[in-house]
C-alpha cells in the first residue's frame, strides 16, 4: 500500500512476521464478466468467493476486490465497516482521505483492532467508482505482519485495473472456463448464444408439525432433477429442544452422478467445570428414561472437528478425508451474526460470549462401483454464559460458563471423481438459494421458546441453566432480527447478499421480487415455479424452451 498510509499508523510501525513474499512470477486474475484484473503474487492464493468478489491470500492476510452495484465509495466503505465493526474487538477508525486507484480517484479509510481471530490487525478500504459499480479493494493484516507483505500488496493495489466497459458475453464456445475450473452443466445444456441453467423451485414440507401441511425450506434444483425432502420431529427432554424439528433434503441428478443433500441441524451443552458436566449427564441419564432424547454432553467443537468426529464416520463411514479447510466467505457472515447476538445480548443485560467457524471437507468413496468425491460442510457455534456450580467434593458454590453448542449448514455435494472441483458454481448456486420459509420458521420458533420455558420453570438441576440459556439465544435472535429488520440499510443489505452470493430480481410482468444466485448475468422466470440463469446476453429461453419466460430485472 502507499508509504503514507501504511508505514505508520495512528503512530505504531509494523515489523516482520510473515514469511517475505518475492515480486517475481505473479499470475493474474481476471474477472470472468471482463470488468476488471488483478495481479496475484506469488506465494498468493485467489479464491472467487462469488460472481462479485475474488479474495487473494496468504496465512494471516487476505485482499478482497468486491465489485459492488453502487455509486458513492464512502457510502460503500462505511457499510462494510459498519457490518464488520461487528467481528472486531476495539474496532477503530485511524485514518481517511482520498486516493487513486486503478487510474480513478476514490476514498479510502483504515481501522485498527483485534480481528475476529483476536489477532492485532489494520483493516483498510479503498473504492472507487465507474459505471455503475463501485470497485473497492478491501486489506486485512495484522500490525506484526505489514513489512513482510508490504511488497505483494502494493502490487495487488497497483496493478488492479477497471475496464472502461466489460467485454460482451462469450459464447459457449469460446467461453474461457475459470482458473482451475471448466464451465458445470447441471443437465449439459447449451442453447444458442451459451450455457444455461434450467431450474425450478422445491420445498421441504412439514406434514406433522401443525395443523396443516408447511413449506417448511425451499431451494432452487435443476428441473430434471429427483428431489426428496422429510420433516421428523423426535421427542426431547431436558433443554436442546432445537433438535426436536429434523429437516433434511436429497437431489440427485437423474443419472444419480450429481447430488447434493442436507442434514438435520444439532445442537448439545458443555460447561468448563467438570463437576457442572457430571450434572449435565447425570440428567441427560434421567431424561432418557422417559423416551426421549436428552442434550447430549459433549466438549465445544470448531467446524472441521464437528465434520470429522460426527458427520462423516456416521453419514460417510467408509469415506477417506483428503482434506479439511475453512469456508472464509461463510465465517465472515456468521461471525458477523455472531458479534451482533453478543450487541443484543449486552443490551438485553446479559453476558454471552459467541465462538463461530465454518468449514468443508473434501472426501472420496465409492457408491454403486464407481469413484466419487464430495464436500461436507459445516458451520458450528458454542454461545457462553455465566451460572453456578456446585463442588460436589467441597461442598461449595461457585460460578462456571455453560455451553449451547450447535452445528447446521450441514451439506454434502457430491460428483463423479475428477468432476467436482469443475462444478464448484454449480454447488454455489445450489447452495445460495436454500432459503427457511419465514411462516414455518416464526412458528417453530415459537413451539421451541415455549418448550424452554417450560424447562426453566420446572426442572430444578443444570438443565434449568441450560434451558434459561437456550431460551436467552432464541430471544437474543429475535431482538437482533427486529432491530435490523428497523432500521437495515440499503447497503447493509447489499452486502448481506454479497456474502450469500444472491441478487434480488423482479418479474416485471407481476411484480414479484425473489432472491436467485448472483452467478450469473441474466435470469428469467417462467411457470411452475421454473427460472433460467444464463451469462449470455444473447440468450434468449423462448427461441429454445417450451413455454413462455420473462427476464426478470435486477434490483437496485
Amino acid at each position: 500500500m502507499s508509504e503514507n498510509r501504511w508505514i505508520c499508523v495512528a503512530g505504531v510501525c509494523l515489523s516482520v512476521f510473515c514469511a517475505a513474499t518475492p515480486a517475481q512470477a505473479q499470475s493474474s486474475f481476471n474477472d470472468p464478466a471482463g470488468r476488471y484484473s488483478v495481479r496475484v503474487p506469488q506465494g498468493w492464493t485467489a479464491t472467487a468467493l462469488n460472481r462479485d468478489a475474488v479474495q487473494l491470500s496468504v496465512p494471516g492476510c487476505y485482499a478482497t476486490v468486491m465489485v459492488l452495484p453502487n455509486d458513492d465509495p464512502a457510502a460503500a466503505i462505511e457499510a462494510i465497516a459498519r457490518q464488520t465493526s461487528g467481528q472486531w474487538r476495539g474496532f477503530a477508525e485511524a485514518r481517511r482521505g482520498d486516493m487513486r486507484m486503478a487510474g480513478l480517484a476514490g476514498k479510502y479509510v483504515t481501522y485498527s483492532g483485534a480481528n475476529p481471530r483476536g489477532v492485532d490487525s489494520y483493516l483498510e478500504m479503498m473504492a472507487v467508482h465507474r459505471g455503475a459499480s463501485t470497485y473497492l479493494l478491501m486489506v486485512s493484516v495484522p500490525k506484526t505482519q505489514y513489512n513482510a507483505v508490504k511488497g505483494a500488496l502494493d502490487t495487488i493495489e497497483q496493478s488492479l485495473t477497471v475496464n472502461a466497459a466489460p467485454p460482451a458475453a462469450p459464447t459457449a464456445s469460446a467461453a474461457p472456463a475459470p482458473a482451475g475450473a471448466a464451465s458445470p452443466r447441471a443437465t449439459a445444456p447449451t442453447g444458442k448464444g451459451g450455457d444455461y441453467y434450467r431450474m425450478k423451485k422445491v420445498s421441504v414440507i412439514d406434514q406433522h408439525g401443525f395443523e396443516k401441511p408447511l413449506p417448511a425450506l425451499s431451494l432452487l434444483v435443476p428441473t430434471d432433477w429427483q428431489f426428496q425432502g422429510d420433516t421428523k420431529y423426535v421427542p426431547t427432554f431436558g433443554g436442546c429442544h432445537e433438535n426436536t424439528v429434523q429437516v433434511s433434503f436429497h437431489a440427485n441428478s437423474p443419472d444419480g452422478r450429481v447430488a447434493v443433500e442436507m442434514f438435520p441441524s444439532y445442537v448439545w451443552q458443555w460447561a468448563d467445570d467438570p463437576g457442572a458436566v457430571q450434572l449435565m449427564q447425570t440428567s441427560a441419564r434421567q431424561s432418557a428414561q422417559f423416551g426421549g432424547k436428552p442434550c447430549e454432553t459433549l466438549p465445544a467443537m470448531s467446524a472441521g472437528d464437528y465434520l470429522r468426529r460426527m458427520v462423516i464416520p456416521q453419514a460417510r463411514p467408509n469415506a477417506r478425508v483428503v482434506a479439511v479447510e475453512p469456508m472464509a466467505d461463510v465465517l465472515q457472515q456468521t461471525q458477523e451474526q455472531a458479534r451482533q447476538y453478543e450487541q443484543t445480548a449486552i443490551q438485553m443485560g446479559m453476558r454471552m460470549r459467541i465462538r463461530a467457524d465454518a468449514a468443508r471437507a473434501l472426501v472420496e468413496y465409492s457408491l454403486n462401483g464407481q469413484k466419487v468425491e464430495e464436500w461436507l460442510t459445516a458451520v458450528t457455534y458454542a454461545a457462553g454464559v455465566p451460572g453456578p456450580s456446585y463442588n460436589m467434593r467441597t461442598g461449595q458454590m461457585g460460578q462456571t460458563t455453560y455451553y449451547t453448542c450447535g452445528a447446521y449448514f450441514l451439506m454434502a455435494m457430491r460428483a463423479p471423481q475428477g468432476e467436482l472441483a469443475s462444478r464448484e458454481k454449480f454447488f454455489t448456486i445450489l447452495r445460495s438459494t436454500v432459503r427457511p420459509e419465514p411462516e414455518w420458521s416464526a412458528r417453530v420458533a415459537q413451539v421451541l421458546r415455549n418448550m424452554q420455558a417450560a424447562d426453566t420453570k420446572g426442572a430444578a438441576d443444570r438443565s434449568a441453566i441450560m434451558a434459561q440459556n437456550g431460551r436467552d439465544i432464541s430471544n437474543i435472535i429475535n431482538q437482533t432480527y427486529e432491530n435490523r429488520s428497523k432500521s437495515q440499510e440499503r447497503s447493509a443489505e447489499q452486502f448481506d447478499q454479497y456474502i450469500r452470493g444472491v441478487a434480488t430480481y423482479k418479474n416485471p410482468s407481476t411484480g414479484e421480487t425473489f432472491e436467485l444466485s448472483n452467478q450469473y448475468a441474466h435470469a428469467w422466470v417462467g411457470g411452475n415455479n421454473e427460472y433460467v440463469l444464463s451469462d449470455s446476453a444473447s440468450f434468449n429461453p423462448n427461441a429454445v424452451l417450451n413455454g413462455h419466460w420473462t427476464e426478470a430485472v435486477p434490483v437496485k
